[in-house]
């Protein structure tokens, strides 16, 4: 039964699909299924050419252009939600949506698949590949260009005694290498102290561990507002009040959930911090 609704479905679907010899065409009706082709798409295209946003693009801890993204309708990872819209590009990135993915696919729509930006050369890459599809290849090197401008204003001294930082979350999680956030940091000016605790990418680190290790900076990604959890009470623990390291700075996870034109504001902001605290001599 569940084969012959699908086939149905397919059927009364194919030939509102948009032809596979238009896939280059300007497209003006976008449907982005994922939080970080939301944010890349909102710093891109015009308004009137986003159909709809995942639904996570409205959550404010995790997504950058939460406010501006209330303006859109939010779409859920199914291929007929997705059809209501009438897309003619559908935006996804890789290990997330999959079967949504396939089946548009399969029914002729033009989907573009981005990677997961795991490093911070990698947003550069997402940007230009987004802004070839949508038409924006101006905007995209523009964007790139006020990043890397960003970036190299940023200018860390080099110093033998860096000042060293990690990142804790929820549930006791940190950041390690390669990583989009260790790239931010290294940025900033600050040496990821989890790559010396031999963790990659993203890894727990027990509370005890985390004192032990007396980080110069700790960053605790700040917790959900008003939706308290079991999770979150761990960044709340009155052992880090009491034995705080050299400094404490609380950091929204949206500047770095996903990468985009803002994550730079994430080094920014730290290291304006670094400049601002007495690191000499700190190690």
């Amino acid at each position: 039964m569940r084969i012959f609704a699908a086939l149905l479905l397919m059927v009364a679907t194919i030939a509102t699909a948009p032809a596979l010899a238009a896939e280059e065409a300007r497209p003006e009706r976008i449907v982005s299924l994922n939080l970080c082709t939301d944010q890349l798409l909102i710093a891109l295209a015009e308004p009137g050419r986003i159909a709809a946003l995942s639904h996570l693009s409205r959550d404010p801890d995790i997504s950058y252009y939460a406010e501006a993204a209330r303006a859109f309708p939010s779409v859920p990872p199914d291929a007929h939600a997705v059809m209501r819209h009438e897309p003619d590009l559908v935006l996804a990135m890789q290990h997330s949506a999959r079967n949504t993915v396939a089946l548009l696919e399969r029914l002729g729509y033009r989907v573009l698949d981005l990677p997961v930006a795991e490093r911070l050369a990698d947003v550069g890459a997402q940007i230009r590949a987004l802004a070839r599809a949508l038409g924006e290849v101006a905007r995209g090197e523009a964007l790139i260009a006020e990043m890397e401008a960003a970036l190299a204003a940023l200018d860390p001294q080099p110093s033998t005694n860096q000042p060293t930082a990690i990142v804790y979350q929820a549930n006791g999680f940190t950041i390690g290498a390669p990583s989009l956030v260790d790239d931010l940091l290294a940025a900033a000016g600050f040496h990821n102290l989890a790559r010396d605790l031999r963790l990659t990418r993203q890894g727990r680190l027990p509370l005890e561990a985390l004192i032990y290790a007396d980080p110069d900076l700790l960053i605790i990604e700040e917790a959900r507002v008003g939706s308290p959890s079991l999770a979150d009470q761990l960044l709340r623990h009155p052992v880090l009040e009491r034995a705080r390291p050299r400094s404490t700075v609380r950091v929204s996870a949206d500047l770095w959930t996903c990468g985009g034109p803002f994550s730079v504001e994430a080094s920014r902001r730290l290291a304006a911090l670094r400049a601002l605290a007495p690191w000499e001599d700190a190690r």
